[in-house]
């Protein structure tokens, strides 16, 4: 992807060229690095914009809304659960402010909403995923049903 870092004072921005932006507020599964999702859509010529939180306060609001003026899209991936969650925040603030610059809804991916299990097999089907990732991203960009 050939990924630049800027660093602000609380948001690392790994940013290629467009046309999707994913804020995750954690790692995905196993600790995968948060721009895993984003090398499985290069290889479908999908060009993706993470945004990794280092901080949810304060958090970088600007960063998030400026990388939504340039692609008019978002996905949040976080390992919580969806009610009062930060992405239920980030997916709020960004609504209000920048709802003029969305070309398609805000989505989330977040854990289940259910007590989390200790048998491993049930732990990947309960964090997000890089397929269900990649999946929701191609949803949102209007190229699966």
């Amino acid at each position: 992807l050939g990924f630049t870092d800027l660093i602000s004072a609380q948001t690392k921005t790994r940013k290629p060229k467009k046309p999707i932006v994913k804020v995750p507020a954690k790692t995905i599964v196993k600790k995968q690095p948060v721009t895993v999702p984003a090398d499985e859509l290069a290889k479908e010529n999908i060009s993706a914009e993470v945004i990794d939180l280092r901080t949810i306060r304060p958090m970088d609001w600007q960063t998030i809304l400026e990388s939504v003026k340039k692609t008019n899209r978002l996905v949040i991936v976080e390992e919580q659960w969806p009610f009062a969650s930060v992405s239920s925040e980030i997916t709020y603030r960004i609504q209000k402010e920048g709802f003029d610059f969305l070309d398609a809804p805000i989505r989330r991916i977040t854990s289940v909403d259910a007590p989390m299990h200790y048998a491993p097999n049930l732990v990947a089907l309960y964090l997000p995923d890089v397929p269900r990732t990649v999946n929701l991203v191609k949803e949102v960009m209007y190229l699966k049903k």
